[in-house]
């Protein structure tokens, strides 16, 4: 972002009045200019001292101070090396993203702490690591693993995982793995071409010796990302892996700005833990890190830890109401600016907006919403910013679970119906698209539609028998066999399953229910007068609206207010959805005893009736306001679920659904 004065003559020019595509990307080049324009008044960044709180400074000194679990292997010179990465701007930029997105917002005031505090302590844990390791990691593997620590969260956007709610809208399906992780990936194999910021700031920082070895180190990066070597497993595992430099850190940090206390007292027990990890090659040549599994004890109760600031914060439904809030504004800008295409992710025109997104801060994320919604289009996301900023959130309208007592009974149940639902699909694939046809022009039969689903449906809330080899049974249960019947969990389960990992498909639920809830209007017309109460609070929060209430209330009929939020769905095993939560991944996290390796599975303190993977929904608080509306709209989403329109996504995203 050479081009300061284009970028500037651009921002002046961009449209504060109409949709205009072409103006978001100067909107957002605009707030991205300190992480990559040259410095305005300083003639560079200057001597920086990059040291923890606490340790003495001189009286003029100029330093970036932060806190750390552990102090760092101090005596290792490349560890100074790579902290001073962080006074410069591109990675500065992460003291402007919080560790934990909308927490501060929304649950607790004190969870305002950075990513680039996170990224330094995760460096002095891992250089802990090294040290224990000794021999096993030769010097470039080293710096390469103390790189890798520093830097693996530098592609974080704004207000972190929160924008992976809509990963597929801004990135669309060429981007699978998480938009930070495709970012990281990108930038260093641009770094292993001797390209980019990342191989400039390496190289000026003299962290290889050469621009031999730092090439070097990057192709080493490259191969801890993507898990290309065997044998340098372990290496990448310092850094990710079920409890890692960074988890420890992120626990731990968490922990002292969420919840009483500083974990002092962990602090020898985690530094035994780390000085006890060893490598082990496996019989395929793989090689892992090992604890010593006199550690179980500590390694139990930091994840334990884990688990807590999941129910207590991560999926605090009010934190997961800030996040949808934000998430639909976001979204309900770019379709009223007219950059989505007609399957609601980016146009192939505007995919230089998805990588600019990516590089805004938290601030600057929240000041380009504030200017684009000054737009009278965007009246709604302008609400919903407006709301989400004053700390007054949507309404819980109702949720629902899976209890994990459950999960093995729910996977059971898809493992068996799967393939049987699959054939109805096919075997109606014809029909199915026959109604597609009839539905564009306008000559839709809903009742034979209907006739589909409620054969599908048929099937679904049958009992399922499992024989003791796991196979289904098809005939009469015998006395060892398992009968597994349908519960409304079933439903919940489907419904993530099918939708939860994609905000495109989320919405088209979203939609339907809007159309539902407009179109299924009970006597005594409370939804209609719902709608009629937010459009004039729209519009006296806006009193500039062209065209009056009339048209805010079109806008609201088309606008869905209800939001669902699903969570999702890792796998279709019960281990799978009982790791996932936890934090644990299969073979993830390794023990040994005298250098031999055990098979234990670390069991956590979660009760078994506990629940987990919420679908949530929930509205303005002026839309709930009248007498009734939230059970109207909790019993039409319990319809909604039941008819189960849902279960075939190819012909929703149609528009196919009877009245």
């Amino acid at each position: 972002m050479s081009d300061i004065k284009g970028v500037l003559k651009r921002y002046q020019t961009a449209s504060r009045a109409e949709a205009d595509p072409a103006s978001l990307v100067s909107l957002i080049e605009r707030y991205n200019l300190p992480w990559f324009g040259p410095p305005c008044l300083a003639t560079s960044n200057g001597v920086v001292a990059i040291k923890q709180s606490g340790l003495a400074l001189k009286a003029d000194e100029r330093a970036i101070c932060y806190r750390s679990l552990l102090r760092g292997d101090e005596r290792n010179p490349i560890l100074h090396k790579i902290r001073k990465l962080a006074a410069l701007p591109q990675f500065y930029r992460l003291n402007w993203i919080r560790q934990l997105s909308t927490t501060s917002l929304s649950v607790n005031l004190d969870g305002t702490h950075n990513r680039l505090s996170h990224s330094l302590g995760t460096l002095d844990i891992a250089s802990r690591f090294v040290k224990a390791l000794g021999d096993e990691c030769g010097v470039v593997e080293s710096k390469a693993i103390l790189l890798y620590a520093f830097i693996h969260d530098s592609f974080h956007g704004p207000m972190g995982h929160t924008m992976d709610l809509i990963k597929d809208v801004i990135w669309g399906a060429r981007v699978e793995e998480r938009i930070d992780k495709h970012l990281l990936l990108f930038h260093i194999e641009e770094a292993t071409q001797k390209k980019g910021f990342l191989w400039d700031a390496v190289l000026s920082a003299k962290i290889g010796k050469d621009e031999s070895e730092c090439q070097a180190i990057f192709e080493y990066i490259e191969q801890f990302v993507t898990g290309d070597s065997m044998t340098k497993n372990f290496m990448a595992e310092i850094v990710d892996s079920d409890l890692d430099a960074d988890r420890l850190d992120y626990i731990w940090r968490d922990h002292i700005h969420l919840m009483e206390g500083s974990l002092d007292d962990k602090k020898a027990e985690i530094e035994d833990l780390i000085e006890s990890v060893s490598v082990i090659e496996e019989p395929r040549g793989e090689k892992h890190l090992y604890y010593d599994a006199v550690h179980e004890g500590t390694i139990t109760d930091l994840l334990d830890l884990r688990v807590k600031f999941y129910t207590k914060f991560y999926e605090h439904p009010l934190k997961i109401v800030a996040d949808e809030m934000l998430a639909h504004a976001i979204y309900y800008v770019l379709e009223g600016e007219g950059v989505l295409s007609g399957s609601g992710e980016l146009a192939q025109a505007y995919r230089q907006l998805a990588e600019q997104f990516a590089y805004l801060t938290d601030d600057g994320l929240f000041h380009f919403l504030t200017e684009v919604t000054s737009k009278e289009c965007h009246i709604i996301p302008y609400a919903i910013m407006q709301d989400l900023r004053a700390n007054r959130p949507f309404e819980v309208v109702c949720k629902g679970s899976l209890k994990r007592e459950n999960f093995y009974a729910l996977t059971e149940r898809y493992r068996v119906l799967d393939h049987e639902l699959e054939s109805i699909v096919r075997e109606e694939m014809d029909n199915i698209r026959a109604h597609v046809r009839g539905r564009v022009l306008n000559i839709f039969n809903q009742g034979q539609y209907r006739a589909i689903i409620e054969k599908f449906n048929a099937r679904i809330i049958e009992p399922v028998f499992v024989q003791s080899d796991g196979s289904a049974l098809r005939g009469d249960p015998g006395p060892g066999d398992v009968c597994y019947p349908y519960t409304r969990e079933d439903d919940l389960y489907w419904l993530q399953f099918l939708y939860g990992g994609s905000f495109r498909k989320k919405m088209l639920l979203e939609r339907q229910l809007w159309k539902r809830l407009q179109a299924k209007e009970d006597r005594d017309g409370k939804f209609r007068d719902a709608l009629s109460r937010v459009a004039l609070a729209l519009n006296e929060c806006r009193p500039s609206a062209r065209g009056g209430v009339e048209d805010v209330i079109a806008a609201v009929k088309k606008t869905p207010l209800v939001f669902l939020t699903l969570s999702w769905i890792p796998g279709i095993s019960d281990q799978e959805l009982r790791n996932h939560k936890r934090g644990l991944s299969r073979n993830g996290l390794r023990l040994q005893t005298d250098g031999v390796p055990i098979h234990k599975e670390i069991e956590l303190t979660v009760k078994s009736a506990d629940t987990d993977y919420n679908v949530t929904l929930s509205a303005p608080a002026v839309l709930l306001e009248g007498h009734g509306v939230k059970e109207f709209i909790a019993g039409v989403f319990e319809e909604f679920l039941q008819r189960r329109e849902w279960a075939i996504p190819d012909a929703l995203e149609e528009g196919l659904f009877w009245d």
